[in-house]
């Protein structure tokens, strides 16, 4: 072998190996695309804004403001597209494979599945609520047209029930529900009293007023779960995992670049000493 090409072999070598330090520090240095990254914090913000309209509509619907599921179902609907959204951008790559990654998205499923559960519990118990809310006065103005006006404990007992059940429906606190209770056992102490006709009413009215009693704090603490006023929204968990990791990423980044830029200038130092 001639001495020159002994002498250049070292050299070439040298060149390639600059080479490839400049590819990895080039890969390393890339940016997350602003694009996908802009994607994945709208479809993130959006579902817990979702969320948070999901448990305003609940309420909306408990306190009778609404009357029909139709926005509680578009907005579980929509929901669901959003976390089918960010397992797409998972398996894009749009999302870091870390474990906190991956465990925050699991838990936003879970806890999507475990609300959509409690979405309809809550709309089976409003419905029930509804109901007996409706059948009540109707019981109770029976009632009191099968009672007699002698005495008038008993009419009492009925009007108190049903100002009571009315209370629990505009306010469904604790203190509304314990007067309700008391107004059940009063009527209820008065039933051997009543005519058998009448019994048979009463007793009716109060399965309905036991129900505003035992279903009522059942339905307020899946409220409670619904709206999450101070609890965290359904993506949050996942927002903070995936924003560490991004400002993690873009550090490292900008890190590689200079690296990048001072490597630069070396191998264009050796090019021209060659």
């Amino acid at each position: 072998m001639k001495p020159g090409l002994r002498l250049l072999g070292p050299q070439v070598l040298a060149l390639l190996a600059a080479g490839l330090v400049l590819l990895w520090l080039f890969r390393n240095a890339q940016t997350v695309d602003p694009e996908a990254h802009n994607q994945v914090v709208v479809d993130l913000r959006e579902l817990q804004a979702r969320d948070l309209e999901l448990g305003e509509n609940a309420l909306r619907l408990h306190f009778r403001l609404e009357a029909n599921y139709d926005r509680i179902v578009a907005v579980g609907a929509r929901m669901r597209e959003l976390a089918a959204a960010l397992d797409a951008h998972q398996s894009a790559g749009r999302m870091p494979d870390t474990p906190e990654v991956g465990a925050a998205l699991q838990m936003l499923r879970d806890r999507l599945a475990r609300k959509g559960l409690e979405v309809e519990q809550f709309k089976s118990n409003n419905a029930v609520l509804k109901n007996s809310l409706a059948y009540l006065p109707r019981l109770t103005q029976a009632l009191q047209a099968e009672v007699p006006r002698e005495p008038p404990a008993a009419h009492d007992a009925i009007a108190q029930l049903l100002r009571e059940a009315l209370l629990v429906s505009v306010n469904p606190g604790r203190q509304t529900l314990d007067e309700l209770q008391h107004g059940i056992a009063k009527l209820e102490a008065l039933l051997p009293d009543l005519p058998p006709p009448a019994r048979q009413t009463a007793r009716l009215a109060l399965v309905h007023a036991r129900i505003l009693v035992n279903i009522e704090p059942q339905t307020g603490a899946l409220l409670a779960r619904l709206s999450a006023p101070d609890g965290e929204l359904i993506g949050a968990s996942l927002e903070a995992a995936y924003l560490d990791d991004y400002r993690k990423r873009q550090h490292s980044a900008a890190r590689y670049r200079l690296l990048l830029l001072a490597a630069a200038v070396v191998t264009l130092s050796l090019a021209a000493w060659l």
